[in-house]
Order: structure tokens, then sequence, then C-alpha cells
């Protein structure tokens, strides 16, 4: 699960990257290559004019561009309103898509929320729970010794640990008796 989990991270990420080194090599490159457009329709232009004039001759190439100036310039704004119309709606497009990311991360991150306290939750739950059964066990368990106590009074811890001092007394290692007697001294 975990190899999984780490697998799609690391897909996201070199997705994350591949993304970010496009945009930066377009805005490196959409410049350069707007000019080299323009350059080439001016290249074509001069090339139609020249057509003109050699096919015309000079003074009906001038009337020729004289009509034919204005449809050009109408021609080269429609291009480029089109073209400024689809990066509006580029831009649009990625604010959309950016504003629906958000508000999707926004949206799982208060359901993570809500399952961690539902989880949390029903883990308190557990443990109150599993803690009041214990804490009931002990209470049984010392109510049965305190009753086991009262009816056999030669089982109580005092007179335990004596039997078991007298025991250990009995015994002839002088290693033992020393201990004992320095200990309860």
């Amino acid at each position: 699960m975990a190899i999984a989990r780490n697998r799609c991270r690391y897909r996201s990420a070199c997705l994350i990257q591949a993304r970010w080194r496009g945009l930066l090599v377009r805005r490196w490159a959409v410049p350069l290559l707007a000019a080299r457009r323009q350059a080439s329709r001016e290249a074509r232009g001069a090339e139609l004019l020249r057509g003109i004039v050699r096919r015309h001759g000079e003074q009906r190439a001038r009337a020729a561009l004289e009509r034919h100036v204005p449809r050009i310039r109408e021609w080269l704004r429609a291009v480029a309103g089109a073209r400024a119309e689809r990066e509006r709606e580029r831009a649009a497009v990625a604010m959309q898509a950016a504003a629906r990311a958000w508000a999707a991360r926004r949206w799982a991150a208060r359901a993570v929320r809500g399952v961690v306290r539902v989880q949390a939750l029903w883990r308190g739950w557990r443990v109150r729970k599993a803690d009041g059964r214990q804490k009931a066990e002990m209470r049984r368990r010392l109510a049965a010794a305190a009753a086991a106590c009262t009816k056999a009074p030669h089982k109580t811890l005092g007179a335990r640990v004596r039997e078991a001092l007298e025991q250990l007394l009995s015994r002839r290692d002088p290693a033992q008796v020393c201990v004992l007697r320095c200990l309860f001294a």
C-alpha cells in the first residue's frame, strides 16, 4: 500500500514538474515565435507587394495598394483579435481549472477532517468501553480479595510476609540470614 502511494506521489510530482518546465519553455519561446511569425508575415506581405508592382506597373500598383491596404489591415486586425480571444479563453479555462482544483482540494480536506473526527470518536468510545470493563473487573477482583481476607485472616499480606520470612530464617544459609537481618533490623 505504501509502495503504491509513493509511486502515485512520484508520478504526480513528475507530472507537476513537466508541466512547470513546459510553462517556462512556453514563456521563453512564445515571444520568439511571435516575432518570427510577424517577420514571416511582413516578408510575405512585401513579396506580395513586389509581385503586384511587377505585374501592374508602378501607378497601377499604387492604386492596388491603396485598395488592398485597408483589407490587409482589416485581415491582420481580425487575426490578432482572434489570437487575443483564444489567449483570453485559454486564460479563463486555466483560472476555472485552478478554482475547481482548489474547491476540490478544500472539499477533500473537509471530508478527511470529518473521517478523522469519526475515527477519533470511535476509538475514544472503544477505549472508554474497554476501560470501564477493566475497572469493573479490577473492582470485582479487589472485592473478591477483600472477602477472601476477611474469611481467612491467616492469608493477609502481613501474615504471608511473616510466613515467608520465617521460612527464609529457618534455612541455615548464613548469607540469606545476614541480608534479612540487615533489611529488617
